[in-house]
């Protein structure tokens, strides 16, 4: 994630589990909250699913669907299966779509939930299982 990013991040000393939540052959999914400068029309949102031409770097297909109902439409929630650099912000921005606010909620198994901004706390032995 980015500085400007907040939200859910895992901190390992074990190297076959970075390994792991870091590689793309894994497909370990990642999903972020997104408020936007403005909604998307379901045009918009339909191309944001698939694969994406980042200047070169193509992008694997993902999932973005509008939180219209859970908070507004300026907001939608996204689900990687890859993790490029700002690879959100990069592919709103081939629509000319700003991001105002971007958290990731949820890695594989994992979810934030309610965990308070900046707090941290150990995974269980069932979540490092599930990884």
């Amino acid at each position: 994630m980015d500085k400007a990013s907040e939200g859910l991040l895992l901190f390992t000393n074990d190297t076959r589990l970075a390994n792991r939540l870091t590689s793309p052959e894994a497909h370990l999914p990642k999903v972020y909250e997104v408020r936007l400068d403005r909604p998307l029309r379901s045009d918009e949102l339909e191309a944001l699913g698939s694969d994406i031409d980042l200047g070169g770097e193509l992008t694997r297909r993902s999932t973005w669907t509008s939180m219209e109902e859970e908070r507004n439409p300026s907001w939608v929630r996204v689900q990687l299966r890859e993790g490029k650099n700002r690879q959100i912000r990069r592919m709103l921005g081939v629509l000319g779509v700003g991001v105002q606010r971007l958290i990731r909620t949820a890695i594989g198994p994992l979810q934030l939930g309610s965990l308070a901004r900046g707090a941290a706390r150990a995974l269980d032995e069932e979540e490092v299982r599930a990884l």
